[in-house]
């Protein structure tokens, strides 16, 4: 696919999406990244399993929290294209027993045969992944190399969905016992941030933990998380968006998720209407917006023909500051076209990764806070 059939297959992925979301450490804790390759609308962060070790590519996602991977015997699998973790080669993999609090920590759980825990996720775009929880030794890390030792994870024997040969599952990062941060505990500090190059930049984005997942500028953007169901996600309150000189507030009480795994920005129906309006409203003296544009997208213009590209300053309740988009971060090339990267979504509002390319992201998990600081991630 060309860049623009690519970034269309990306948007069409996260509307199916958006209907579901000790060894080589310090006393001092972890301080390492990870690279982040760009396919095709997701982030694939490159870990091994087990030992020997095995190279995965999982997909990065805030919105869930357990760490699975295909495995052998694969009942019913997606292809892909790096090998497929073998349990039974491993000398330190070893099965969860399902009468175990790490087991009824799954949501759908039951027990097989030898007391082994299984398990069951289905995700909102129709995916799942079903297997047994096993615990082996994860290692990651481009410029300091970690070795964490039993790491519970999911080993996936039925596999199916929208994946592409790339990866090989995906690692959670969401707030729940199971995700990855969560995992590393006092290791990491309970922190992990990362910086999103642009589509199809040649350098890789970075995913660090611990210390290095600190941040430091002149303008951090910081917001309290909202403790709200599903807890395993990222809630920040929405207050309102400057869209030029206009001001659109969401309905009261409005909360939007910042999700990494997803690529568009969708906007609670009424609060999209209303933004949509306001773009249309800062260029009404120029051509009009194209009718049919390319599903899911609502509104494009001719490449050229748009005047005016008004400022997107979302307000997060209780921020200290307002968080100013790009004009990539919202407006994007498709063909012929440019077109505003959101959507409508009845019920709530998803944060995704285009909207937060070239921004340094902080999630902090003890003082329940996000932070966001305008960086050219391509430097780093």
């Amino acid at each position: 696919m060309n860049q623009s059939e690519a970034l269309i297959n990306a948007a069409m992925r996260s509307i199916s999406r958006a209907n579901t979301i000790y060894l080589a450490t310090t006393a001092y804790g972890i301080k390492s990244q990870a690279l982040l390759f760009e396919t095709q609308g997701n982030y694939l962060m490159k870990y091994s399993m087990g030992n020997p070790p095995v190279d995965s590519f999982g997909i990065v996602d805030t919105g869930s929290e357990l760490i699975w991977m295909q495995c052998e015997p694969c009942e019913d699998c997606f292809y892909q294209n790096p090998q497929i973790f073998d349990p039974m080669k491993s000398s330190t993999y070893q099965k969860v027993s399902c009468h175990t609090n790490t087991c009824d920590l799954v949501h759908v759980h039951a027990c097989g045969a030898s007391d082994v825990c299984k398990y069951e996720i289905t995700y909102g775009d129709g995916s799942m992944t079903s297997g047994e929880l096993g615990s082996d030794t994860i290692s990651f890390g481009s410029l300091r190399h970690v070795v964490i030792p039993n790491i519970v994870f999911g080993c996936g024997h039925v596999n199916t969905g929208i994946f592409r040969p790339a990866s090989t599952g995906i690692v959670g990062l969401g707030q729940g016992p199971l995700s990855l941060v969560s995992r590393l505990g006092d290791l990491d500090d309970h922190k992990f941030s990362y910086c999103l190059v642009p589509r199809y930049s040649e350098i890789d984005s970075k995913l660090k933990f611990g210390w290095e997942a600190n941040i430091s500028a002149s303008r951090i953007v910081t917001a309290p998380l909202v403790d709200k169901y599903p807890y395993s996600f990222y809630h920040l309150r929405l207050f309102k968006i400057y869209i030029g000189r206009k001001v659109v507030r969401p309905p009261a009480t409005s909360d939007i998720i910042i999700d990494v795994g997803a690529t568009l920005t969708f906007l609670e129906t009424s609060l999209y209407e209303s933004v949509e309006a306001a773009v249309i409203e800062a260029n009404s003296d120029g051509p009009k917006p194209i009718n049919n544009p390319p599903t899911p997208l609502r509104l494009c213009y001719l490449d050229g023909t748009i005047k005016f590209v008004p400022k997107f300053i979302f307000i997060f309740f209780r921020a200290n500051k307002g968080l100013r988009l790009n004009v990539f971060n919202v407006f994007q090339k498709i063909n012929n076209l440019i077109c505003l990267m959101m959507a409508p979504k009845e019920g709530y509002s998803i944060f995704g990764n285009i909207a937060q390319v070239d921004f340094k992201v902080l999630y902090d998990l003890q003082a329940k806070t996000v932070s966001f600081a305008s960086a050219d991630c391509s430097k780093k």
